[in-house]
């Protein structure tokens, strides 16, 4: 989507709003940051994705953490990315341990966890790698879901095995269901789509052909009283249905 498309999507939210930025693979980082730049300049909280297998190397981190600084962001996430390297970061973990050894000038770094496993990596492989990066970042955000109950067993059994980051639970916005599905395709969560379409308990899951995010978030809200859990916060996953997502939100504040 072009730039300015997406800065036209994000003014409709209110100032302040803490938006994410992705990082397309065949755009790289570099687009990431300077889309970042310009929402941050409008009065946003802009948090760009680092996709680490889209940073040329140690120089490349040096320049984008500049122009981060430069752009008075404070806060990015670093996912590992698909397709291959373009340098020698090849996990979120081996950009963070170079990024650890400057002077970044970051209050918040994120990184992704997965509480219903990835497509390609197994769950040890997971863990291995949140418990190893949890030493430099400050929080983490759960794939989408629209099954809160599993996160809830899956974040215990993390805060048992020494998983202390605070956790973003990832939840879809109001999107068209057939975009969501596509989604959810593409990124293997084949789980998911078969939870959201057979559990009968979401009555309201979908709503004139978009995805309805009520019962979803009434349960993250309600399991965030739990301080053992520590969930710091819901993660609007709109896939760029960002005024939808908000007109809902604005309905749900309002009641």
């Amino acid at each position: 989507m072009p730039t300015k498309d997406v800065i036209k999507r994000v003014d409709a939210l209110e100032p302040g709003t803490t938006v994410h930025v992705m990082c397309p693979p065949t755009k790289g980082a570099d687009v990431a940051v300077q889309v970042a730049s310009r929402i941050a300049a409008r009065g946003f909280i802009a948090v760009p994705h680092l996709a680490a297998r889209t940073v040329r190397g140690r120089s490349h981190l040096v320049h984008l953490a500049e122009q981060i600084r430069m752009a008075g962001i404070t806060s990015i996430f670093v996912p590992g990315g698909d397709g291959e390297p373009a340098g020698p970061y090849e996990a979120g973990a081996d950009l963070l341990d170079d990024l650890a050894q400057m002077d970044h000038g970051l209050s918040e770094i994120g990184v992704p966890c997965y509480p219903e496993g990835h497509v390609k990596i197994d769950d040890q492989t997971l863990f291995d790698a949140l418990q190893y990066m949890q030493r430099i970042a400050t929080f983490m955000v759960s794939q989408l879901t629209f099954n809160p109950e599993h996160i809830l067993v899956w974040q215990r059994e993390m805060r048992v095995k020494g998983i202390t980051l605070p956790l973003m639970v990832g939840v879809p916005g109001v999107i068209p269901f057939p975009r969501l599905i596509r989604a959810c395709t593409e990124w293997g969560l084949g789980q998911s789509l078969k939870y959201v379409t057979k559990q009968h308990g979401l009555i309201r899951a979908v709503v004139g052909g978009k995805f309805n995010p009520t019962e979803v978030v009434d349960y993250c809200e309600h399991v965030r009283e739990d301080p053992y859990l520590n969930i710091a916060n819901i993660h609007f996953i709109t896939l760029n249905a960002v005024k939808s997502t908000r007109t809902w939100w604005e309905a749900r504040v309002a009641e």
